[in-house]
């Protein structure tokens, strides 16, 4: 049985716990919906996240198109190509004129994420659309006893002034047909991760 809780921290920051006996997940929706927290209970946590940046709210950078970047490491979700980042955009001319590949959007990584759907057992996080690149990301965190699933939605929801823009990803698909348990899931995912195709 997972528990969400809610924690307050001292700096005004929510962090977000979804829980049970096998693992710890935190997620804090203020800074860019962002997972910071990653553990077995009891044990330290996976990620590399400062805890101590969780409880400053002025350790986040203003969110603007010209905010520099701070890590807060964790886990954030980033739109490719980075390359194309800032130099198809007319928002930040300077970066586009010196066709920088760094920070990514502010908007994606920093942005207040308002709680959509909270259960026992997941949360639903929803950003501002970005100004950026006209996207706004949905993020949904599930899990059960044995299995930690993200689901990432980026929806443009304004294309910005260069028709020619676009954002592509490059991923690998795999046919499963194995059964339907976790156990199966999982050496199947170790298999493909080791190039056992």
């Amino acid at each position: 049985m997972f528990n969400c809780n809610e924690k307050q921290n001292n700096g005004g920051e929510k962090l977000i716990l979804l829980k049970n006996f096998q693992i710890e997940i935190g997620i804090i929706p203020d800074l860019g919906g962002r997972i910071v927290l990653l553990r077995k209970p009891g044990m330290k946590n996976i990620l590399k996240s400062d805890p101590t940046q969780w409880n400053d709210p002025l350790a986040r950078p203003e969110v603007s198109a010209f905010s520099g970047f701070k890590a807060f490491n964790g886990h954030i979700v980033w739109l490719s190509p980075q390359s194309e980042w800032w130099i198809k955009l007319d928002i930040n001319s300077e970066r586009r004129d010196n066709k920088v590949i760094w920070p990514p959007d502010p908007y994606l990584i920093y942005g207040d994420y308002k709680i959509a759907e909270k259960t026992d057992t997941s949360i639903t996080t929803i950003g501002t659309e970005s100004p950026v690149i006209g996207v706004q990301l949905i993020k949904k965190v599930s899990t059960d006893e044995t299995l930690l699933e993200m689901e990432i939605h980026g929806p443009y929801l304004t294309l910005q002034p260069v028709e020619s823009m676009h954002l592509t990803e490059t991923w690998q698909l795999f046919k499963y047909d194995g059964e339907n348990v976790p156990d199966s899931h999982i050496k199947f995912i170790n298999e493909k991760l080791k190039g056992k195709h």
